[in-house]
């Protein structure tokens, strides 16, 4: 199912990514992150404790990068 369309009008600078396909949000993720990450945000999202919730969010959104297509390579410096 389709997500949410990509802000591309919004964006001052334009896009470099709509002609390459990326107009809608679960184009950035593959489909086994995109269940991981919104199992993720749903039981974080639950969770009881306003304070503990707002801190696991905030764990939860720094993850998305990494569990994007967006991710790069990045080499272990040594030394």
């Amino acid at each position: 199912m389709p997500t949410a369309r990509f802000p591309i009008e919004d964006m001052y600078h334009g896009s470099r990514i709509a002609p390459k396909g990326f107009t809608r949000i679960h184009r950035f993720f593959l489909p086994r992150a995109a269940q991981a990450m919104t199992l993720l945000w749903q039981k974080v999202s639950a969770w009881p404790d306003a304070r503990i919730r707002e801190m696991l969010l905030f764990m939860v959104e720094q993850a998305i990068w990494g569990m994007s297509v967006l991710n790069r390579y990045k080499p272990i410096m040594h030394g």
